[in-house]
C-alpha cells in the first residue's frame, strides 16, 4: 500500500508540473505508445550486496573461517557488594595485582563497591598491593585486607559475613573445593563464588570431582575452573579447548599447564 501511495504523489507531482509546461512540450507523437514503469529498490543507497559485499573466504586460505564468533556470556545480575579474594598475594615473587584490576575494570560487569584481599601477612600484602597503578585506577578507594586465622586457611563464616562474592585459588585440593562450598552455604550473604582450580593435572578421580561440584548444592551460583600446571609462558602460544568440570572428558594429561597470563 506504501508503494501505491507513493506511485500516486509521483503521478499528481507529474501532472501538476504539466500544469506550468508550454502545451506543445506535452504534443501526442505519433511514434509508437510506450509504457511508464516505475523502479523501487529496497537495497538502500548502496545497492544490492552483490555489488558490494566481500565473497565469503576460502577455508584453504583463512583457517579463521572454519570458526564462528563465539557468543557472548551473560553476567550475573548481582556482580556488587563486596567481593573477597582468597589463595593470592602471599607468594614473594610476583604481587597478584592482575586479578584485582579484573575485578575493579569499569569496563566490566563488575560494579563491585570493595574489594578484600584475604591474605595470609596483612602488612606484606599492602606492600605488594598499594601501588601507583591501584591509585590511578582507583583500585585503592575499594581495597580492603583481611588476614587469615593462620597461615593458608580459608576464611571463616564470619569473615565472609557482608560478602557478595568469593573469589579462590584453591591450588589443586578437591578438599578445599568442598570446604569452600561448605563455607559459602554457611554465609548467607554470599550469592557467587568462584574458584579456581591449578595443577588439576593431579586430579585423575572425576567422581571425587563430580562429589566437590555437588557440595556447592543450590545455595549460590558457582563456577569452577580447572587448569593445569600455571607456566609463565606468553598468553595464546598454546590453544586450548573446554570441558565440563567433573566429567572423564574434563580430566587433564599428566603434563597439562596453562599460562598465568
Amino acid at each position: 500500500m506504501k508503494i501505491q501511495s507513493i506511485a500516486f504523489q509521483l503521478a499528481l507531482t507529474l501532472s501538476a508540473v504539466a500544469a506550468f509546461v508550454p502545451s506543445t512540450t506535452f504534443q501526442p507523437s505519433t511514434a509508437a505508445p510506450s509504457a511508464t514503469r516505475l523502479f523501487i529498490s529496497s537495497w538502500g543507497a548502496k545497492g544490492p550486496p552483490s555489488r558490494w559485499k566481500e565473497p565469503d573466504p576460502d577455508p584453504s586460505q583463512k583457517i579463521q573461517s572454519y570458526l564462528n564468533a563465539p557468543e557472548p556470556v551473560a553476567a550475573r545480575a548481582n556482580l556488587d557488594g563486596t567481593v573477597l579474594v582468597s589463595g593470592w598475594v602471599n607468594s614473594k615473587e610476583r604481587t597478584d595485582q592482575t586479578i584485582f584490576d579484573f575485578l575493579n575494570d569499569e569496563e566490566s560487569a563488575f560494579k563491585f563497591s570493595k574489594i578484600v584481599a584475604f591474605v595470609d601477612d596483612a602488612k606484606f600484602a599492602k606492600k605488594r598491593l598499594i601501588s601507583r597503578s591501584s591509585r590511578y585506577s582507583g583500585l585503592l578507594d575499594k581495597l580492603d585486607f583481611e588476614q587469615a586465622e593462620t597461615e593458608g586457611a580459608l576464611p571463616t563464616v564470619a569473615q565472609l559475613s557482608g560478602v557478595t562474592s568469593w573469589v579462590v585459588n584453591a591450588g589443586s585440593s578437591l578438599e578445599t573445593v568442598q570446604a569452600v562450598a561448605s563455607l559459602a552455604s554457611q554465609a548467607d550473604s554470599i550469592k557467587n563464588v568462584a574458584v579456581l582450580i591449578s595443577d588439576g593435572q593431579d586430579i585423575q578421580d572425576a567422581t571425587a570431582a563430580m562429589e566437590a561440584v555437588k557440595a556447592f548444592g543450590e545455595s549460590v551460583k558457582y563456577t569452577i575452573v580447572a587448569v593445569g600446571a600455571i607456566t609463565e609462558t606468553p598468553e595464546g602460544q598454546m590453544p586450548y579447548t573446554i570441558a565440563e568440570f567433573g566429567t572423564e572428558d574434563a580430566l587433564l594429561p599428566s603434563n597439562a599447564t596453562y599460562s598465568r597470563d
